[in-house]
């Protein structure tokens, strides 16, 4: 803390404010109940210190403002013990302190801005001579720059003519894969059986050719591409479909060259039903017995068998009514199994799926249930699922 200046005279010290206290000394007991109040000059001194300013007086004078805050906790606690002259006085101290703090933060700012306004200066000419040679130069510069527009306004029209040449090239390889795509979807039946996208590509495709009439190349070459790639997405819409229906028109083929094989089944009777080609053949049982001499009528059958492995066969046994259905299907049961018996050795092909069933009397073909022409052996080829 600061030394304290020698005490002066109360006389001198006499103010105002103080003249007033000296009056209402009569007073002074009864005010010495309740708080003191402040006066006009430390409420003043209070508001200037709680404004934004004392932060930067710190910054700027740390010492005097050190000092001006010491003198004013000294002038409260004076002023606290009921001596407003000397609280006035130290006040007056605390506020001449900050006024000085404030003229030297002013100077010190001062310096920085013609500090400042020194090193503009100092730049601005420099940016002056810098600008003056850069004049020069830009003048030679524009020269420059109009023989180079020249120049580039005829590359460019090159380029453009050039540009034009290269779209219509990339046009016709959009045209060419467009087409190619168009004759993948159209092998695959997709107008008829993907018709949305297939008719979206044709679309895209016309258009593209009136664009090209246009002049514009490079819409029409992305409309080609588009086209192309609908009409693979109606392609690939369609294969499925187009795979069933061919799996479909390929067993058809199958059964139909099977029937044309069965017909030349010697002893046999061949015929398409629903469930396939089936190949009646009778004389290898008489009266449910199996006949041996006739074997060979087996051969036929097991070389069509042999030719199709891959259809799935059922031999199915029937026989006349003989009074007792439960016998009946019995001696059918016994006849189907003894031909797939006789007829294994003659197979050529272990892939071929063969079942047995009795059937009994319950298909007759003839309009009296027992006639012996009733028994005979269905050889059934069922047609394969198309999925």
């Amino acid at each position: 803390m600061p030394k304290q200046p020698a005490r002066r005279s109360p006389r001198a010290l006499l103010s105002p404010l103080a003249l007033l206290a000296l009056l209402a000394a009569p007073l002074g007991p009864l005010a010495g109940c309740g708080p003191r109040y402040k006066t006009p000059e430390m409420v003043s001194f209070e508001q200037q210190m709680r404004s934004s300013e004392l932060e930067r007086l710190k910054g700027a004078s740390p010492d005097l403002i050190s000092d001006s805050l010491k003198y004013y906790e000294r002038a409260k606690e004076l002023h606290d013990d009921n001596e407003p002259e000397e609280s006035e006085y130290y006040v007056t101290l605390a506020s001449v302190t900050w006024r000085a703090a404030e003229r030297r933060a002013s100077y010190l700012g001062l310096r920085q801005r013609m500090a400042t306004a020194k090193e503009r200066l100092e730049r601005a000419q420099a940016l002056r001579a810098h600008s003056q040679s850069r004049r020069d130069a830009l003048l030679q510069m524009e020269a420059e720059r109009a023989r180079l527009l020249r120049a580039q306004s005829a590359q460019t029209q090159a380029a453009m003519s050039a540009q034009r040449q290269q779209q219509e090239i990339s046009y016709q390889q959009a045209l060419v894969d467009a087409t190619a795509a168009q004759r993948e979807a159209d092998a695959l039946r997709a107008a008829e059986l993907a018709a949305a996208p297939y008719a979206k590509a044709q679309g895209a495709l016309k258009t593209a050719e009136s664009l090209l009439t246009q002049g514009n190349a490079a819409a029409a070459t992305q409309l080609a591409r588009g086209a192309a790639l609908d009409f693979r997405a109606a392609a690939a819409a369609a294969r499925p479909e187009f795979e069933r229906f061919q799996a479909r028109e390929g067993a058809k083929r199958r059964m139909d060259g099977l029937l044309r094989d069965a017909q030349g089944v010697r002893g046999g009777q061949a015929a398409m039903e629903g469930r396939g080609v089936v190949v009646s053949l009778r004389g290898l049982h008489s009266k449910g017995k199996l006949d041996r001499r006739q074997l060979f009528l087996l051969d036929d059958v097991a070389t069509l068998m042999s030719a199709y492995p891959d259809v799935r066969v059922i031999i199915e046994a029937h026989t006349y009514s003989m009074g007792s259905r439960q016998k009946a299907l019995a001696a059918t049961e016994r006849m189907a199994d003894e031909a797939l018996n006789a007829l294994r050795p003659l197979l050529k092909s272990a892939e071929v799926k063969v079942s047995t069933l009795g059937r009994g009397d319950y298909a007759p073909t003839e309009s009296n249930a027992k006639s012996p022409k009733n028994e005979r052996l269905d050889f059934v080829f069922f047609r394969p699922r198309a999925d």
